[in-house]
């Protein structure tokens, strides 16, 4: 192989690799944003839910897991 060979074979991945990183940069970014784009149009429909919160309080089957003893004088 010669040193033409192998500077054609170098540039030749260089290229490939620039057509797979610009490919890679459309599927991650563009589509994101036509998604993105789409919502703000209102092309797309989104459903808000939500979920009410109980309050919880102790129901006597639960044991403490933590203990906190305070030695300051003031405190005691």
């Amino acid at each position: 192989m010669g040193k033409n060979a192998t500077i054609t074979l170098i540039i030749i991945l260089l290229l490939i690799i620039l057509v797979a990183g610009g490919y890679l940069v459309y599927k991650t970014y563009v589509e994101k944003f036509l998604e993105d784009n789409k919502i703000i149009t209102g092309q797309t429909s989104l459903k808000l839910v939500v979920e009410e919160k109980e309050l919880k309080t102790y129901k006597g089957n639960d044991r403490p897991i933590a203990v906190m003893i305070d030695n300051h004088k003031e405190a005691l």
